[in-house]
């Protein structure tokens, strides 16, 4: 481990830099977005999948276990988190092996 002198200073940074540096949201076109269409219908509860999403103006990933999809409000919640699914980039179910 690096010496830091001053302990936490380095997060400190990364985590302004995160809210400084703003990534506009890309608007997937409309094969992309009946490709995930038909994902998400064919997900069930308990499969693992990796979401890269938008939060707070930059992409993410969140990998994580599918607890349900609230069709009526338009949200995949996974375990721990809940994502609108106007914000999913990418979907990708995640291979039980890894």
């Amino acid at each position: 481990m690096p010496f830091e002198p001053l302990r936490g200073y380095r997060a400190a940074l990364r985590e302004r830099e995160r809210r400084l540096v703003r990534v506009p949201r890309v608007e997937l076109g409309l094969e992309r977005r009946e490709e995930l269409s038909a994902l998400l219908a064919s997900l069930r509860a308990g499969e693992e999948v990796l979401v890269r999403h938008y939060r707070d103006g930059s992409y993410v990933l969140t990998r994580g276990v599918v607890a349900r999809l609230r069709r009526a409000d338009r949200v995949l919640e996974l375990d721990g988190a809940s994502i609108p699914l106007e914000d999913i980039a990418l979907l990708e179910r995640v291979d039980a092996r890894e």
